[in-house]
């Protein structure tokens, strides 16, 4: 008879990728790349927007947006489209409002991304 207690952990199967094999950072972008996502991201959703980078492997691109905009607007789409100028390998984009409740991908972008941009602040 198995016991209650590992009852459940018997038939679990083991998580595929292991978190452990995942690196704990982005990975560092390039300083020309960096700036012009900045740039484009600005261009499109304006000054007042938080933009993080958590992408895990060099061959893909992974950006969360914080914006008051609508984030299933049009604007994802013409941000995309500036970036599939000069980018060629898979981009993933998140746009959430800044106060709503966090899901998926942007969960990932919160805990371990790196900010590439953050809206300045009023000085008093």
């Amino acid at each position: 008879m198995i016991e209650p207690d590992k009852a459940h952990h018997s038939t679990m199967s083991a998580s595929t990728p292991s978190i452990a094999n995942l690196p704990p950072v982005p990975v560092t972008l390039e300083p020309a790349e960096a700036a012009f996502i900045v740039s484009a991201v600005r261009k499109v959703f304006g000054n007042d927007v938080m933009l993080r980078h958590y992408s895990t492997r060099a061959d893909d691109l992974a950006l969360h947006i914080e914006t008051a905009s609508e984030p299933n607007g049009l604007k994802r789409y013409d941000f995309l489209g500036i970036l599939m100028t000069r980018i060629d390998r898979p981009i993933h984009i998140e746009v959430s409002r800044p106060g709503d409740r966090v899901k998926g991908n942007a969960k990932l972008a919160y805990r371990y991304g790196v900010v590439l941009y953050a809206p300045p602040t009023e000085q008093p």
